[in-house]
């Protein structure tokens, strides 16, 4: 009788708290749509996660999981630049038996914004000793969207301490990256009070994924 009486309560509390979900969803899709139209955006509250995502995943900057969730697209051009934006949530399954349990493994943006080119290689930056060997030692190639990429050393001792950097294409790296950039994609990252930064120049975009709440 007793787990009755809780059960039918959390039945109860779940039923009165339906409408005013609802109803927040509603004023944040209001709110939202607003703002991306008065910046010639469009906004979506529930969205497929795309090519974006993909290249990030396949370029090992997400990690595992087995399932994951996707809201909040920001999506259209800023002047003739294409660009696209969404929160991604990712969950793995771990323990067993009443153990079971979903952790999060990844919460925050995959974004991409385009070129007006293709790049001739392909490069990604990701933090210092993100791709480890087996006895924790960087790296000094990897392999990522049928490519092999090398290591590139950079001359900036800040930049060394913080990123790596593989690419196909070693001279084409060096223009994509120096230290402006970096300092554009640190404060990104602390607009955002994010961490973990990573981004892939590949074919005719750039992807960035951020790891933040």
């Amino acid at each position: 009788a007793a787990w009755g009486t809780i059960i039918l309560g959390l039945l109860g509390l779940a039923w009165a708290q339906g409408p005013v979900r609802k109803a927040v969803k509603d004023v944040k899709i209001g709110i939202n749509e607003a703002i991306a139209g008065a910046l010639g955006l469009t906004y979506s509250h529930d969205c497929e996660p795309g090519q974006p995502f993909e290249l990030a995943k396949e370029c090992r900057l997400l990690p595992s999981h087995d399932r994951a969730s996707f809201e909040d697209q920001w999506s259209g051009t800023i002047g003739d630049i294409p660009f696209m934006l969404h929160e991604t949530k990712l969950e793995e399954r771990r323990g067993s038996g009443k153990h079971r349990r979903w952790v999060t493994v990844f919460q925050g943006v995959v974004m991409s914004v385009g070129y007006d080119r293709r790049f001739h290689g392909t490069t990604l930056l990701a933090r210092d000793k993100a791709f480890r060997t087996f006895f924790g030692g960087r790296k000094d190639y990897i392999k990522v969207v049928g490519k092999e990429l090398a290591h590139a050393q950079m001359t900036h001792p800040d930049f060394e301490d913080k990123f790596d950097i593989y690419t196909s294409d070693q001279v084409e790296a060096r223009h994509l990256i120096d230290p402006i950039y970096i300092e554009r994609l640190i404060a990104l990252e602390r607009s955002y009070h994010a961490q973990n930064v990573a981004t892939i120049f590949h074919e005719g975009s750039l992807v960035v994924t951020l790891k933040a709440g």
